[in-house]
């Protein structure tokens, strides 16, 4: 028979689990509001809970005991006090959905003192406040993260500070307050900072100002980069000893387009075709003094790196591993990477080498420039590459290229799509080429740096283009 302390962790597992179309069912009446819906169920349940009808559980009841291996008759007295908590979180589940239906971003006063900490005294934690956390966050980590990562950060910070308060004790935190944080941002314009209608607004503000004019909110993947640091910032609370345990974990939703599907690779004509435009065309290296127009895409096809990665490579970037002429994609003082995954050596393809890109990196040697590709300044978030992201964006719509999915990095979604005809893609060697491996590179490099960079090189030489014929700018 499980003790009191398990039915309640079990319970408190059930309410959190909960999520929309579980817990509200039945036919869907296309006049009525989600709000009047829930409003509807919340007084169905709420009856059965005050008469104790606690039937309407058995069979939730029922799968609980069994999942968890618990002895527990039917109808027994712990059975039935099971099925009345399940009831009471439901009956929960059901107001918090209500509170977010009606775009309510306070705290609940009808929070269930079973699932709501701060109600119930059940957690333990010290006396630190969300100020205090955000403080400490940006003294630790704001000085050694990319403008970009902090912009987004700073968003995530400000969400957690509108929704709780400055002064609001860490202690009291639980998941429905994160959730409140998660569904504001929901609601963020794209761009909002730089929106004429939401440009210095609060959060809130911009949110309500959005819904007002039907601006376009942030996009799945950019809502859970936010999730995702807001979860991270929580992270450092827990390591401090403030709180016992994170709130903000597994609160993404869910993005209905996949990676995959958000950009499209070049079709073979299609980049015959540009590579058949200037400066291809007349095999200007140089395009306006700026080599990186020539290269740039070149090597992002036969590297899948992405268009910083490339437009920051300094010249000693250009190493030699036991005989193999390789580009080093790493984090140092004045380059980024997207996260410690990215991280990689990339032995130069054959075709690179016919292309005359060697002789290009001596020349700049020869010419003492610390970078490959001088010209290309970062931009206002410290980011390289966006001058060349925007050059070439001009220079597909000049060819009719005019899909929305095409972009400078359709070259990354070319070279991965080789990857797969070389039944390279997903498996630990692909994705270490890519910078998309987890674990770090012990996973390529566990037989030693020799045999390894000759194992990568191999599958970096499968990588072909079949149709693409780029000899009329090999070097001689």
């Amino acid at each position: 028979m499980p003790s009191q302390n398990e039915i309640d962790e079990a319970v408190r597992e059930y309410r959190d689990s909960l999520r929309p179309g579980v817990a509200i069912s039945g036919p869907r009446d296309t006049h009525v509001t989600r709000s009047e819906q829930i409003g509807s169920m919340i007084a169905l349940v709420a009856e059965q809970a005050s008469y104790g009808a606690v039937g309407t559980m058995a069979l939730q009841t029922r799968w609980l005991c069994d999942d968890r291996g618990w002895n527990v008759p039917d109808n027994s007295a712990p059975f039935r006090d099971i099925s009345a908590k399940l009831l009471r979180a439901r009956l929960d589940w059901l107001r918090e959905e209500d509170h977010k239906a009606k775009a309510l971003y306070t705290t609940r006063d009808n929070a269930d003192p079973m699932f709501d900490s701060t109600l119930s005294g059940g957690q333990v934690g010290s006396d630190k406040t969300v100020g205090e956390l955000i403080a400490l966050y940006r003294k630790m980590h704001e000085p050694e993260l990319a403008a970009s990562t902090v912009k987004n950060y700073r968003i995530a910070l400000r969400a957690l500070e509108e929704v709780l308060g400055a002064d609001f004790p860490l202690k009291k935190r639980n998941r429905e307050r994160c959730r409140g944080v998660r569904d504001l941002l929901i609601g963020l314009p794209s761009n909002y900072s730089k929106l004429p209608l939401t440009r210095g607004l609060s959060l809130r503000d911009a949110v309500e100002v959005g819904r007002e004019h039907s601006l376009p909110t942030v996009m799945p993947a950019t809502l859970n980069g936010y999730v995702t640091k807001l979860s991270a910032i929580l992270k450092l609370a827990v390591t401090e000893e403030w709180i016992p345990s994170n709130p903000a974990t597994d609160l993404k939703v869910k993005d209905p387009v996949s990676p995959r599907k958000k950009r499209n690779p070049f079709a073979v004509v299609q980049l015959t075709k540009l590579f058949s435009a200037e400066p291809w065309e007349s095999n200007d290296r140089q395009p306006k003094g700026r080599p990186a127009r020539f290269w740039l895409p070149l090597l992002a096809l036969y590297t899948g790196a992405r268009v910083g990665e490339l437009a920051q490579l300094r010249v000693i970037d250009v190493v030699t591993r036991y005989n193999i002429v390789c580009i080093d994609i790493s984090a140092t003082e004045t380059t980024q990477i997207k996260n410690q995954n990215s991280e990689r050596i990339i032995p130069v393809h054959s075709e690179l080498v016919r292309l005359g890109f060697l002789e290009f990196v001596q020349a700049a040697r020869d010419n003492g420039q610390d970078r490959l590709f001088p010209q290309e300044l970062r931009d206002g978030l410290g980011h390289y590459g966006r001058g060349v992201s925007d050059w070439f964006a001009r220079l597909l719509t000049t060819l009719g290229m005019t899909d929305k999915k095409l972009t400078f990095h359709s070259f990354r979604h070319n070279f991965e799509d080789a990857l797969r005809e070389a039944d390279l893609h997903g498996t630990p060697l692909g994705a270490y080429i890519t910078g998309r491996a987890s674990g770090g590179t012990e996973k390529i490099y566990g037989e030693g740096y020799d045999a390894s960079t000759k194992k990568i090189r191999g599958a970096v030489e499968r990588v072909r283009y079949p149709g693409l014929d780029l000899s009329a700018l090999y070097i001689d």
